[in-house]
């Protein structure tokens, strides 16, 4: 059976109930593709109960961009939890799915957080105030659900590093676990995003995965500047690319000729719909 937390009274409850439990937690905004799946899946394995919250946070969506226009979709989400549950019927299965806005932001919250560090570069220079947003959530809930482990994908890999460092920072005591990007036959990182794409657009999105694996092919073949001067070249040549870039893996950070682990990331504009995807690369 799964139970629906609504509000902090009925976090109360379950804490109370709860108490000596192992805790694992899946933050997502609903609209449950396999790729979060394999988040739940991984959280039953390890822990003696899930819990999965399903919130479309509005704080982390900038001016123009899909709030309104995200897919909500709990009755299918629910049905998507029930059929994986099946397979872990000795595990607890919570979903948070708050009641309103406020249980998440209630009156005078003013528990707004920023990780400068990451929250301006790549992803955060395209849109500004999205990682203070994320990160603000993100904590709301880790206070809230008080989990034992988290997991979030590598997809959004900056969010993922964001979240490490928000850990970090604050000294929350959960231990955050990131897992492999999950990807449809053709090679497309899945995504609820990915609704918004007709069949033409989505024959259009391959090329943010396929250039990432040519970066990676020049990175292994010919080496970092090699690798770079391609990055440029298709920029320069393709404007649907919103930012193609070869960071390192623990921060960030731009890499030195002597970078081992780097991660490309790449975000490609197919219509309306801005489509992120990164390859993590171990010379």
């Amino acid at each position: 059976m799964i139970e629906i937390l609504k509000n902090e009274k009925d976090f109360i409850d379950f804490h109370k109930s709860h108490s000596n439990k192992s805790v694992g937690f899946v933050p997502t905004m609903g609209n449950l593709h396999q790729g979060h799946l394999s988040l739940l899946e991984a959280s039953f394995k390890d822990n003696d109960i899930s819990i999965i919250s399903i919130y479309v946070n509005p704080t982390q969506f900038g001016e123009n961009e899909d709030l309104d226009a995200y897919p909500r979709t709990f009755e299918y989400d629910m049905q998507k939890i029930k059929d994986l549950h099946q397979k872990f019927s000795d595990k607890g299965i919570f979903i948070f799915f708050p009641e309103n806005n406020e249980v998440i932001y209630p009156n005078e919250f003013n528990d707004y957080i920023s990780v400068p560090s990451l929250n301006g570069v790549i992803e955060g220079e395209v849109r500004p105030t999205h990682f203070d947003g994320v990160a603000t959530v993100v904590k709301r809930l880790f206070n809230i659900v008080k989990p034992t482990t988290a997991y979030f994908g590598k997809k959004d890999y900056q969010q993922l590093r964001l979240v490490e460092k928000l850990v970090e920072k604050e000294g929350l005591k959960v231990k955050i676990i990131g897992l492999p990007i999950i990807r449809e036959e053709d090679g497309l990182a899945m995504s609820s995003r990915n609704n918004y794409l007709n069949k033409k657009q989505r024959e259009e999105a391959l090329a943010l995965s396929k250039t990432l694996n040519k970066i990676a092919e020049h990175l292994k073949n010919n080496g970092i500047e090699k690798a770079l001067e391609f990055v440029r070249a298709s920029l320069k040549t393709d404007n649907r690319f919103n930012y193609l870039e070869v960071r390192r893996q623990k921060d960030l950070q731009k890499v030195e000729s002597t970078e081992k682990d780097l991660v490309l990331l790449g975000n490609l504009q197919v219509g309306t719909t801005r489509l992120l995807d990164n390859i993590e690369v171990n010379l």
